[in-house]
């Protein structure tokens, strides 16, 4: 049985330990209701505004977030060239969250969002899990824990490790005791003097945690960020890819999905100038199938800067220009973006 009073107690000692400073603009808007927290929230989080923000995809037609909009089964498996017994091991039978906007076929409730994770998981599987022994995986901004979810019912063996915002990390808590509830948790509560040890990582199977925990030299061998960099500020960017170039084993892999351009943070942040180092070697680099503004980049550390990085970068340089808005001060376009606006009224 989820114990929703852990749960609880984990979020607020995180609070107390998270720099508010840490969190974008746009974050602070959507945490703004995560207050008075209590099972009935956290049983009816995908209903409730408390998933917004992670949970924007849905198989309703009506979704103005939804890329591909299908009124059936068939289409959405047909979009993504995939069978039903392929992917079916991968849904749940559980609601987990209570959403109103998941397809019920047979026993299972599917979500649009599966369907996205699961073009995530053929690239992870196909060019990491299968050329090496991936045992120790980190996902920064997983939202409340799908991809992971899935990783780890395909992966079972793995460690696997959520580094989020508070408010984003009680979710994914509940979700993933809910999924999982014989893997054991390690918290922020559980962090003594705010590190976690490689005793600690021997001794659990699913970490979530808050931003700089001292990780004493813990070392990775998969690093995902999907569709979350893109809404940070930049210099919390610089603390993640010092992290990700200090902690990742040697040729361990970085999965990158995130927009050509973005600037709802109140800066630009453009995917080609994030502060990769030069030790990267690019395995996978495609525009992402489920939307058009954003690009797919698998990366494998390299003992040597004679990589195709730099070719690599250069090419999405060019495609930046395409959903990039002229090279002008951010406040111009901001200005531009409001008569556009209220001319189309």
């Amino acid at each position: 049985m989820t114990n929703i009073k852990k749960i609880i107690s984990n979020f607020n000692h995180s609070l107390i330990n998270f720099n508010q400073n840490d969190k974008s603009n746009i974050w602070k808007g959507i945490h703004s209701n995560f207050k008075y927290i209590n099972i009935e929230k956290l049983e009816n989080f995908r209903n409730n505004g408390l998933s917004r923000g992670t949970d924007n995809s849905f198989l309703n037609i009506h979704s103005s977030h939804t890329v591909y909009k299908s009124k059936t089964l068939e289409e959405k498996l047909k979009f993504y060239n995939i069978s039903f017994d392929e992917i079916k091991k991968f849904f749940l039978k559980e609601n987990i969250g209570r959403s109103k906007n998941l397809l019920k076929i047979k026993d299972y409730y599917i979500s649009d969002s599966d369907f996205k994770n699961y073009e995530r998981l053929r690239d992870i599987r196909k060019f990491c899990f299968l050329k090496k022994n991936i045992n120790m995986i980190c996902e920064i901004g997983g939202g409340f824990g799908e991809l992971g979810r899935m990783i780890m019912t395909d992966q079972p063996h793995t460690k696997y490790f959520f580094i989020d915002l508070p408010e984003t990390n009680l979710l994914c808590h509940y979700y993933i005791s809910k999924v999982f509830p014989n893997k054991k948790i390690f918290l922020n509560e559980n962090c003594k003097n705010n590190s976690i040890s490689k005793s600690d990582v021997e001794n659990n199977d699913v970490f979530i945690l808050n931003p700089w925990i001292d990780y004493q030299n813990i070392k990775f061998d998969l690093f995902i960020n999907a569709q979350s960099m893109m809404e940070m500020k930049p210099d919390i960017i610089k603390k993640y890819f010092n992290f990700i170039q200090s902690n990742i084993n040697k040729n361990g892999f970085f999965y990158l999905i995130n927009r050509y351009y973005h600037d709802g943070v109140g800066s630009k942040n453009i995917l080609s100038q994030y502060p990769y180092d030069a030790f990267w070697n690019v395995i996978i680099s495609k525009a992402y199938k489920s939307s058009k503004t954003s690009h797919v980049i698998l990366l494998q550390r390299s003992d040597s800067i004679r990589t195709n990085f730099k070719l690599e970068i250069e090419k999405i340089k060019k495609l930046e220009k395409t959903f990039s808005p002229p090279n002008l001060p951010l406040l111009i376009i901001n200005f531009y973006r409001k008569i556009k606006k209220f001319f189309k009224k």
